[in-house]
């Protein structure tokens, strides 16, 4: 497993951009020179598209895909020039390439909230609370583990940049500006500090949400409990994991139901616990060589020229890691 990233994340963390990959200190990420990462990536990358089987039709070609891993790593090089580079962030990245091999992107964890330090190719020495530059990609002159954002900002042509640690949380009281607020506590905007949100029977507050699981009756200016089964909607809200369902016949009236079991009428795949309602009633996600117009069961696709349930491409097929 991946930790907080499937391959998708893992190589997706240079996707469009190579901002952040994860750093564990309980690994030991393979260590890639900088003038041995073309070579690295093509190997571990590019020839993988051939070796999975990738449709080339689809995707990149081989020889397209090492033209286009070469671009991406001297476009690192010249945004990295001055700063320090870091062999182990690339090396992790083809770890998990290596790891993951021809299979699909895993499930999410359970601990996919757990905060990860980010991991840049490129970084410079400047500390936690010291004014830094960005340089593009995620990369900046801060040390690693830190990013570069924007804070003390008066309006959003007066702000300045300044390294913070990305995991770290505000408590109550404090900046919520340039920090995230701890479990419990919501990001105040009118000032931009973390307070303890309005719970039901408290009033509302424009700046600031009701807390988790209750929702503002603007009606009664109340944070109320949002509704669950058989209770009516709340301005087209309801509990979690619950839907808003609209009479057919007098669509004023609008009542919260549970998603339905298998062989139950609906209305709409989010009606169903399966997310599969094909014709009026809810099933279980079709399986493999089963017929399709929508999604199949985990670890397959719908092949929309047969419409029949297929293996999923490897997803280093349509991942790219730069």
């Amino acid at each position: 497993m991946f930790g907080r990233f499937g391959l998708g994340a893992a190589v997706g963390c240079f996707v469009g951009a190579i901002a952040a990959i994860s750093c564990d200190a309980n690994d030991e990420p393979t260590e890639v020179a900088l003038a041995d990462a073309e070579d690295a990536f093509d190997e571990a990358f590019c020839d993988r598209l051939r070796t999975c089987d990738c449709d080339p039709d689809s995707n990149l070609s081989v020889d397209e895909c090492r033209e286009w891993v070469d671009g991406r790593i001297e476009s690192l090089r010249f945004l990295g020039e001055g700063l320090l580079y870091d062999p182990s962030c690339l090396g992790e990245v083809i770890d998990r390439l290596d790891d993951r091999g021809c299979g699909q992107n895993p499930e999410n964890d359970d601990d996919d909230d757990e905060c990860v330090a980010p991991c840049h190719p490129f970084h410079g020495d400047r500390r936690l609370g010291q004014s830094c530059t960005s340089v593009g990609d995620g990369m900046s002159d801060c040390r690693q583990g830190l990013v570069c954002t924007f804070v003390n900002c008066q309006d959003e042509f007066e702000c300045s940049e300044e390294c913070v640690d990305p995991c770290a949380r505000a408590d109550a009281g404090e900046s919520c500006q340039s920090t995230q607020c701890r479990d419990g506590l919501a990001c105040d905007w009118s000032d931009n500090t973390c307070r303890t949100p309005p719970g039901a029977g408290d009033p509302c507050r424009d700046t600031l949400d009701c807390a988790e699981g209750t929702t503002c009756n603007w009606d009664a200016n109340q944070c109320v409990t949002r509704p669950t089964a058989g209770e009516p909607c709340l301005f087209g809200q309801c509990a979690e994991d619950h839907f808003c369902e609209t009479d057919p016949v007098d669509p004023t009236i609008q009542t919260c139901r549970a998603p339905a079991d298998d062989g139950e009428p609906c209305r709409g795949h989010a009606q169903c616990k399966s997310g599969n309602c094909p014709a009026g009633y809810c099933l279980a996600l079709p399986g493999r060589g089963d017929p399709c117009a929508g999604p199949c069961a985990d670890g397959l696709d719908c092949d929309f020229e047969t419409q029949v349930c297929v293996e999923a491409a490897p997803a280093v097929c349509s991942d790219r890691p730069l």
